[in-house]
């Protein structure tokens, strides 16, 4: 059983309870009871006594807790009880939100401005597994078609062209009113070829890139296939084995069912091939990217800040340089990735395929990713991160020592930083916060940005037409003081 934690004196205040028990109430034998109970407290050497199973600090006796008011109460031993350990909760909660406010400031020290220097991280070497850069051979020569071939691989083409045809025979021996001619893997070479034209030449519908009215009348496709030829490859399209394929909706309902299994033989080529033939370059960026999508399917997710809106939502990992991008998964839903620590954690460790890119890479993201969590988990594999973060993120500082003000001037930089971690907020329109492994907190570095409203940036200058600004900035960007030219 656990002890109980009593003050020095209520021993005897329970003795006495008892004592009293055994004789009619009255409210001068309560109180000549508590009176002696408190007044050992009065003692300037008093100390609460705390048992050792409560890890709390002892309440030093220089700071007193104001005895409550004895109620009466016909019991004698609870209302003893009760009322000793009242006064010890009121004690504690206070000791606590004291204690509490001290911690906070005492761990961060509060924020800091330019005036402050802040120390140079110590950053891991950028050691990739490979050179950056393209992994083909810079000395040859390629057609388009053979770069198209090292994503879209020969052995991809012959897997699609033999379950499309094994799909269509199926579907012809159930009753399907078409016959069906096998496919080839040239005619659908041609069948893609149309598919990418499809996608840089607009037509309200696929009838009409066979039309001969004036309005359309396009040449390539008819010389391509014929319509109906194009219709029945697209009806009867199968990535994947037809077979396996039928096992795996059987399994629909369950854990083992697989969302993505109709298009894993050609996505998982596409993603080995991205990763094999490019090595990225020092910084990396991670986003969300929206595929198209009119299909009604449980995969299709929305996004009102996307140009487009409905389809599949992808995670990408892309080289910050050239955009190339080196990884991406499809987003099957919130349960598919449940590790207890968040869809955006989850997300960031995926994508990166460290045995692959190596050490010392900087990745930049938005504040839907950015965690103390994970820049530090990403840390510790030697990768480093800077990104925009929301305030309420567990992690962030609430110390408001020095904090910004809302009257704060555009331009304005608060930092703090908590070993690894660099916390960033600077006044633009609004406050912004950031937090980074990579930066140091301020190197007087500028740049010059134009602002439409001129009156918000700078009151002093006659309002007109958009001017430049100088803004005193962090290492790459990270943070921002105004200085006008």
């Amino acid at each position: 059983m656990t002890s109980k934690r009593l003050f020095v004196g209520a021993e005897a205040v329970l003795e006495e309870l008892d004592r009293l028990s055994d004789v009619e109430d009255s409210d001068e034998s309560y109180d000549s009871v508590f009176e002696a109970a408190f007044a050992a407290r009065e003692d300037p050497d008093f100390d609460a006594v705390i048992s050792s199973d409560d890890e709390e600090p002892v309440l030093s006796g220089r700071k007193r807790c104001r005895p409550l008011p004895v109620t009466h109460d016909p019991t004698p031993t609870p209302l003893g009880e009760t009322s000793v350990s009242t006064t010890r909760v009121r004690c504690r909660q206070s000791r606590g939100k004291s204690q509490a406010g001290r911690h906070d400031d005492g761990e961060t020290n509060g924020w800091h401005d330019v005036t402050e220097e802040d120390v140079d991280p110590d950053l891991p070497n950028f050691t990739p597994k490979r050179p950056p850069g393209p992994q083909i051979l810079m000395s040859s020569t390629y057609s388009t078609i053979q770069l198209f071939q090292l994503f879209f691989t020969t052995s991809v083409i012959d897997t699609i062209v033999r379950n499309t045809n094994k799909y269509a025979s199926k579907m012809s021996a159930a009753g399907k009113k078409f016959q069906w001619v096998p496919l080839t893997a040239q005619e659908f070479s041609s069948y893609l070829a149309l598919v990418i034209y499809m996608g840089l030449v607009n037509a309200k519908t696929i009838v009409d890139y066979w039309a001969k009215k004036t309005l359309y009348n396009f040449s390539f496709p008819r010389s391509v296939m014929s319509r109906p030829r194009f219709q029945a490859i697209s009806w009867n399209l199968h990535l994947c084995d037809v077979e396996k394929d039928e096992q795996n909706s059987r399994k629909k309902g369950t854990p083992d069912y697989d969302k993505l299994f109709k298009v894993k033989p050609l996505y998982t080529d596409i993603v080995q091939s991205c990763q094999t033939y490019f090595q990225p370059n020092k910084h990396l960026s991670v986003d969300e990217r929206m595929v198209a999508s009119k299909a009604r399917i449980g995969l299709k997710q929305y996004m009102k800040d996307k140009p487009t809106r409905w389809g599949y939502k992808l995670f990408v990992l892309a080289d910050s340089i050239s955009g190339y991008t080196w990884n991406f998964f499809v987003y099957e839903g919130k349960n598919s990735m449940a590790t207890g620590k968040g869809l955006s954690y989850d997300s960031v460790m995926t994508l990166m395929n460290f045995p692959l890119l190596g050490i010392g890479y900087h990745i930049f993201m938005d504040n839907f990713y950015t965690s103390p969590t994970l820049f530090l988990d990403l840390f510790e594999k030697k990768t480093l991160a800077c990104g925009t973060i929301r305030a309420n993120r567990v992690g962030f500082p609430k110390t408001k020592t020095n904090d910004l003000s809302k009257k704060a001037q555009r331009g304005t930089i608060r930092w703090l930083r908590q070993g690894k971690l660099l916390f960033v907020k600077w006044r633009d329109t609004r406050e912004v916060a950031m937090c980074s492994t990579i930066h140091k907190a301020y190197v007087g570095e500028t740049v010059n940005r134009r602002v439409k409203n001129a009156e918000a940036a700078a009151p002093a200058r006659p309002v007109g037409g958009p001017y430049e600004y100088a803004a005193s900035v962090g290492s790459q960007g990270c943070q921002s003081q105004q200085h006008n030219q």
